[in-house]
């Protein structure tokens, strides 16, 4: 059962990172990626934090993953982003010399093309984050062992911590969101559903680590905090010319590491020290993360030359001189789904 929960903390993990590099990465390499990815990166950073012999445990407090599982994800699709820079038309980007006016054309066409069906993912996740943060509470799947009154006891202390759990589940995001729509109502009166759907993912990484110690009100707190946080991070990726197109990095990963800082609120008068100390040990896992995802890419990018040689699709002299890490411009342009699938994603042909 510890591991079945744990290969969903993988997953969830490494979709993060896809977030931050779609529109532009090559398929083969990016599952490449995927496979070293959770299979040697998230394991070791779940050793380090939750089990009794890894270097911080006991030190670093991450209840349900706030840095472990949402901030690894979220650094290693920060690495993917710079490796392979931004998508054609992103903050002027244009490798192919296209032109102002088509660039501006491509351009456009980045605008989110869901709104509705972005909002029904984000549901869809607040929904699935009850069982994200209130399973952690039994990860190691052991029930009480108590019988007769004991064991009356013992599942009524799971329920209360359970319940707050899901409590503060409920509340941060909603925190949150309420956060993004008073600042946005006050400064653009415009309101942005791209920043307020993210909000909801900020507001809830940002309670993960301490979803089973914060009051209600700590809770929320948080997640206006984490709304603060997500908004300012965003802006600093996009002042940064770092193409992140779904938000996942600032969404996922500051707001990680904060939520993590928000757990020092139990320890008293030494609440500060504690902060610095959470806020440090989660910046130097994203740290790790990031630098062993770049690793990890350039593997990727060597393995998938290698596939590439063997199916003759590359030369030996372009394997040397070039990445394979990201889709060709003119197929990016196109479309990845025609290229890498040879299908259309959306039909809009009508019978006449």
């Amino acid at each position: 059962l510890f591991f079945l929960y744990q290969l969903g903390f993988a997953s969830a993990a490494v979709t993060i990172s896809s977030g931050a590099v779609t529109g532009r990465i090559a398929p083969h390499p990016y599952v490449l990626f995927a496979m070293i990815f959770t299979g040697v990166i998230y394991p070791l950073v779940a050793f380090t934090v939750w089990h009794p012999e890894g270097l911080l445990y006991g030190r670093f407090t991450d209840f349900a993953g706030g840095v472990v599982v949402h901030g690894a994800g979220a650094a290693a699709g920060l690495a993917g982003a710079i490796l392979i820079g931004p998508r054609i038309g992103y903050n002027g980007y244009d490798p192919l010399d296209l032109g102002p006016e088509r660039l501006f054309r491509i351009a456009s066409s980045h605008a989110p093309h869901n709104k509705p069906l972005a909002a029904l993912g984000v549901f869809l996740l607040w929904l699935g984050w009850f069982g994200f943060n209130g399973g952690t509470l039994l990860a190691g799947g052991a029930a009480p062992s108590a019988t007769g009154e004991a064991a009356t006891l013992s599942l009524g202390a799971l329920m209360d911590g359970f319940g707050l759990i899901a409590v503060n589940t409920a509340l941060a995001p909603c925190a949150a969101v309420m956060t993004t729509y008073l600042l946005q109502t006050f400064r653009q009166r415009d309101l942005d559903i791209f920043d307020l759907l993210n909000s909801v993912i900020a507001g809830l990484v940002a309670v993960t680590a301490g979803a089973d110690v914060l009051s209600p009100f700590g809770a929320m707190a948080a997640g206006a905090g984490g709304a603060i946080i997500y908004l300012a991070a965003r802006a600093l990726m996009i002042r940064a010319s770092v193409d992140d197109p779904v938000g996942a990095v600032a969404a996922h990963g500051f707001t990680g590491v904060f939520g993590a800082a928000c757990v020092a609120v139990t320890a008293g008068d030494q609440w500060a020290m504690a902060a610095a100390r959470q806020a440090g040990y989660g910046m130097a896992i994203l740290g790790a993360v990031f630098f062993a995802s770049l690793i990890a890419f350039k593997l990727a990018d060597v393995m998938a030359k290698i596939f590439a040689l063997f199916l003759g699709e590359i030369s030996l002299r372009t394997a040397f001189r070039k990445s394979v890490l990201r889709a060709p411009l003119e197929s990016e342009i196109q479309g990845l789904d025609e290229e890498i699938h040879g299908q259309d994603a959306y039909n809009f042909q009508t019978m006449r």
